[in-house]
């Protein structure tokens, strides 16, 4: 089942995170989070006792992310246990790229101090 559903024009594009009808979760509200060159969307898992949550990030290949948006992201959880996934159009040569976009050294710089 999807976890939420947008309608959206031909040129635009969202994200999505399908999870089994069994399984415990809750939405993650990210509407403190926006910039018009990402789309985000989470879910936080309860299993045993514990919780994960899931961050399915969407960075919009071209556009230049402010580095306060991962920050928040990163900051956002705290020492919660997070997996964050998706694409994000960051060529860097540090992740074996010819290319360098120029503004893609704000992710690895908030990954690292996020303590990824």
């Amino acid at each position: 089942m999807p976890v939420s559903e947008r309608t959206l024009s031909q040129s635009q594009r969202s994200i999505c995170i399908f999870i089994r009808r069994e399984i415990e979760f809750r939405e993650i509200d990210f509407s403190h989070i926006t910039h018009d060159s990402i789309e985000v969307q989470g879910i936080c898992i309860r299993f045993n006792n514990n919780s994960l949550n899931v961050v399915n990030l969407y960075r919009h290949s071209g556009t230049n992310t402010p580095a306060e948006i991962f920050r928040n992201i990163f900051e956002f959880f705290g020492d919660d246990n997070v997996l964050i996934l998706g694409d994000f159009n960051s060529h860097y040569a540090a992740y074996g790229s010819s290319s360098d976009t120029g503004y893609s050294d704000h992710l690895p710089i908030h990954t690292q101090v996020g303590g990824f």
